[in-house]
């Protein structure tokens, strides 16, 4: 759809490139949405741990955490832990293992 009034059309242009400006700025800043979870140790028994970083993104979506552990714990052939924290900002500890997820203080 062309805009017929050249000022509009402009005013329409300057929206879109604000947006995309502040979008340049403020993503990075929220991992662009992904959260994020770094090594924190591969003990003796080869067992993975993981801890999730906290950000202003809250905490994980525990359906999405469960399949990628298992994904995870697939990949390394030993168990995978995931420290992590609850809405109430709680640390929680994450596991999975042959037997399946298990959820943990």
């Amino acid at each position: 759809m062309a805009l017929k009034n050249p000022q509009l059309a402009q005013l329409a242009h300057a929206r879109v490139y604000n947006e995309d400006v502040v979008y340049s700025l403020v993503a990075p800043r929220y991992n662009y949405g992904a959260p994020r979870i770094v090594v924190a140790n591969v003990h003796d028994d080869g067992s993975l741990w993981l801890e999730h970083e906290p950000t202003d993104l809250g905490p994980l979506d525990l359906k999405y955490a469960e399949k990628t552990l298992e994904y995870l714990h697939e990949f390394w052939k030993r168990p995978v832990h995931l420290k992590t924290f609850n809405s109430q900002r709680e640390t929680t500890a994450l596991t999975y293992s042959a037997s399946g997820m298990q959820i943990g203080k």
